[in-house]
């Protein structure tokens, strides 16, 4: 999640916090549907390194609007799979 964050659009620049928080619910229904199991700890782990990552953006003055939408990201969707 930590590389979304920091540089996960295909411009380089990194997404917002709820943006990646959208991409991670995806990513574990993306593999639930494809029956890999996702234990409810492992996603409450990732979140919770979300919420962390979020707050030193916010404590570093960085800022994340909202943006135009990536279309067609299924790379960014597998390494985010990959990542969890």
């Amino acid at each position: 999640m930590a590389w979304k964050l920091r540089e996960g659009q295909q411009n380089g620049k990194g997404y917002a916090p709820t943006s990646a928080s959208t991409h991670l619910a995806a990513a574990v229904v993306g593999l639930r549907e494809r029956d890999v199991t996702v234990a409810g700890d492992d996603q409450a782990e990732a979140r919770t390194a979300l919420e962390g990552l979020a707050v030193k953006l916010l404590k570093a003055g960085e800022r994340r609007g909202r943006g135009q939408a990536v279309v067609g990201d299924i790379d960014g969707l597998y390494a985010i799979a990959r990542a969890a």
